[in-house]
């Protein structure tokens, strides 16, 4: 199924006037629009962007690359086994990548920072 989505969220980024040829990218509206009552479309804390920036730097082939993005969405669909993490510079979503959701409980697991009351990064 997160194929399907990657496949659908693809299609969207390679129409869209903001697509170039070395990135897939659509304007962030575009993408937070997705959100619905079975999509969450969520910004990733400044933890979890440490979390998926070390994670992204040390894969092949990667290692002596830049980051795609100075933030990251995560996409996730009711019913679904992973979702997707989406790199975002500035007005522009791009990069999606399909994540399992080991990945997902892990990236969710990870705080840094203060925290509200509740245990969520403020």
């Amino acid at each position: 199924m997160v194929g399907r989505v990657a496949l659908g969220l693809f299609v969207a980024l390679a129409v869209s006037p903001a697509y170039a040829d070395d990135q897939q990218c659509a304007p962030l509206a575009k993408i937070k629009a997705l959100g619905d009552a079975h999509t969450h479309v969520t910004p990733l804390t400044p933890g979890q962007f440490n979390f998926m920036r070390g994670f992204y730097l040390a894969l092949p082939p990667t290692l002596q690359g830049a980051l795609p993005g100075s933030g990251a969405l995560l996409i996730e669909r009711d019913g679904n086994e992973g979702g997707l993490i989406l790199w975002t510079k500035g007005a522009l979503a791009c990069r999606p990548a399909p994540v399992p959701k080991a990945f997902i409980a892990a990236l969710k697991q990870t705080k840094t920072g203060k925290l509200d009351d509740d245990g969520d990064e403020l």
